[in-house]
């Protein structure tokens, strides 16, 4: 791969992701705009039955005309913009394997690093490496195992070595941002959106609650994370860029 076909792939990982979150954006607002107004809709708050996923062949529940506003009111202003948000996170998190992965096959000198800081010490079971066919196949190995190491370790090991891999220095905020957006996803993934010590641990200054209480994910947040993230894409991808160049 020479650095006409690197930096081919990683503006097209750039622009894909980028317009992957505006068009979310775009087909969340239109979905609440169409939610609110069924909810206002008497021919859709009369249906007496709702089909609904079943084992059961055409099983259906019944909702009542107040329940069925309280349920479209609790999509309109929270639900869909949690299940959004964590759909997002993930989308961010896939680009920064892809950029890493394509910064790793280019300069595989970089394969030495750890995510620790130092020389990379991980070791690669021998039948794993029997099994592969090629070098690139060996490589891609190493890259996986990097990339695992990476998504467990904490937000200061993850910050370091993803700068050191790519090249990049983002702004200490921006970062900041990013770990407690993660922290939140994984609130609302694993403990039903009720701050506990490990998001107080991940988020310290940034943390936007006390133990026990119930994470917030409002539009004003969900817009601000969606224009954040795309930034710091965007200053990746010009770092990487720089750094090709220099």
């Amino acid at each position: 791969m020479n650095k006409t076909e690197f930096l081919k792939i990683a503006g097209q990982y750039r622009s894909q992701k980028q317009k992957l979150i505006n068009d979310t954006f775009l087909w969340v607002s239109v979905s609440i705009i169409a939610m609110e107004t069924i909810a206002e809709s008497d021919d859709f708050l009369n249906i007496k039955k709702f089909e609904v996923p079943s084992r059961v062949k055409g099983k259906t529940v019944k909702r009542k005309p107040e329940d069925l506003k309280k349920i479209i009111g609790l999509a309109v202003n929270t639900d869909l913009y949690q299940s959004t948000f964590i759909y997002i996170v993930a989308q961010f998190e896939a680009f920064l394997s892809d950029i890493i992965s394509l910064c790793l096959k280019y300069d595989q000198r970089k394969l030495r690093m750890n995510v620790s800081g130092g020389a990379s010490n991980k070791k690669v079971d021998i039948s794993e490496v029997l099994n592969c066919k090629t070098q690139d196949n060996i490589i891609d190995l190493i890259i996986d195992k990097q990339l695992g190491d990476l998504f467990y370790a904490g937000p200061k090991k993850q910050r370091e070595y993803i700068e050191k891999v790519l090249s990049v220095e983002l702004e200490e905020v921006q970062w900041l941002n990013w770990f407690e957006y993660k922290a939140t996803r994984d609130l609302l993934v694993h403990n039903s959106g009720k701050i506990n010590s490990i998001y107080l641990e991940k988020t310290g200054e940034k943390a936007r609650g006390k133990l026990n209480e119930k994470i917030e994910l409002n539009k004003e947040y969900f817009d601000d994370a969606l224009s954040n993230i795309k930034s710091m894409i965007g200053r990746i991808d010009k770092g990487i860029r720089k750094s090709v160049k220099d």
